[in-house]
């Protein structure tokens, strides 16, 4: 891998990160948002004071400068940020009675799945955590593309790779092809983490814990199971889960014997 040196990223987040119009205050109306599971994860590791490089395919157009302007706002490395040449993925939101919003995606040839090697090949040497996930771990043809960096990262032995796969059924269609590609992610992770809404739609009739242990045998040392606003469940090969509240004040570290320390 050919990373590029300077100053420290202790995490690297790679996905996409698309324009999320949603809902204005006036009928038929929409705000463009900056969005995508990838982008608000680096996002948030940014506000929590990590040195966070995001690797997504910005356009060299108005949707593609929001959405770098925004993650350079939040003092996001964006060197191993690709300028595409190709528009950027559009999710336009629909909110129900309760306020849960649902996606029409707009993304036939858009930029943020046309990983090439090379891109890849410029995700920071010095990287200690690298998270992945969402729609571009699964959307062809750059999903291979970053399968292959997750695969060669963790093979390196000192980076702790992190995976979610942020389940879009409208996309996935096929719940038996939905499992073939959340699993093939699953047995690079050390940490793999999904909601509850993530589970009941790729195992239906399993229990948080049954799903854990399905993707435990896989390969990670860590299943994260959340559920909402009511927390989120840990499980690991010894068998207990760890159940924890929700949070705010900062992202706890965990330690597991046989994986890369996160960075503290």
């Amino acid at each position: 891998m050919t990373g590029h040196r300077g100053p420290r990223a202790d995490i690297t987040v790679i996905g996409e990160a698309l324009i999320d119009l949603v809902p204005g205050d006036h009928p038929q109306t929409y705000h463009a948002v900056p969005g995508g599971s990838p982008y608000n994860v680096a996002i948030g590791l940014a506000r929590l004071g990590h040195r966070t490089a995001l690797m997504a395919r910005l356009p060299d157009n108005a949707p593609g400068r929001i959405l770098r302007d925004r993650a350079q706002a939040e003092g996001i490395d964006l060197r191993a940020a690709p300028h595409a040449a190709e528009s950027a993925t559009l999710a336009v939101a629909s909110l129900d009675a309760s306020a849960q919003a649902s996606y029409d995606f707009y993304l036939n040839g858009t930029a943020d799945w046309q990983w090439t090697a090379q891109e890849t090949g410029r995700a920071p040497d010095t990287t200690a955590v690298l998270h992945f996930g969402s729609i571009a771990s699964w959307t062809p043809p750059g999903d291979a593309r970053i399968l292959a960096l997750a695969a060669d990262m963790r093979g390196r032995g000192d980076v702790l790779i992190s995976y979610d796969p942020n389940i879009r059924p409208r996309l996935l269609t096929h719940r038996d092809h939905g499992q073939r590609l959340v699993e093939r992610a699953i047995r690079l992770a050390h940490l793999a983490k999904a909601s509850s809404d993530d589970i009941a739609w790729l195992y239906p009739g399993l229990t948080a814990s049954e799903v854990a242990r399905h993707w435990l045998q896989l390969g990670p040392a860590v299943v994260v199971i959340t559920s909402s606003g009511s927390g989120a469940d840990a499980f690991t090969a010894r068998g207990c889960p760890y159940t924890a509240q929700p949070v705010t004040s900062s992202w706890p570290t965990l330690s597991v014997p046989g994986t890369p320390s996160p960075p503290g």
